[in-house]
């Protein structure tokens, strides 16, 4: 049994374009291009936080030193929040 309703329309709301990007440079560090004041957290694949902050540029660049694997980094401001592994 198939049950329609007339008249009847669903909302998707549109994909925001977001300008959070998120590498590795030639240094082997994780450098993050997000908004000004965006939070930040990098963690390494067991699930323990190397590095926190707030971002003070469009375009920060780690100060750790990381070792070849996977690192999951979260950054979120007040409207989006983008998680990059």
């Amino acid at each position: 049994m198939l049950f329609k309703t007339p008249v009847s329309t669903t909302d998707i709301e549109k994909n925001k374009k977001t300008t959070t990007q998120v590498y590795v440079n030639s240094a082997n560090k994780i450098t993050i291009i997000a908004p000004i004041n965006a939070n930040y957290a990098i963690y390494n694949a067991v699930g323990q936080i190397i590095e926190n902050g707030s971002l003070t540029s469009n375009n920060q660049t780690s100060n750790f030193n990381f070792a070849s694997g996977v690192y999951v980094v979260k950054v979120n401001n007040k409207s989006t929040r983008v998680v990059i592994k």
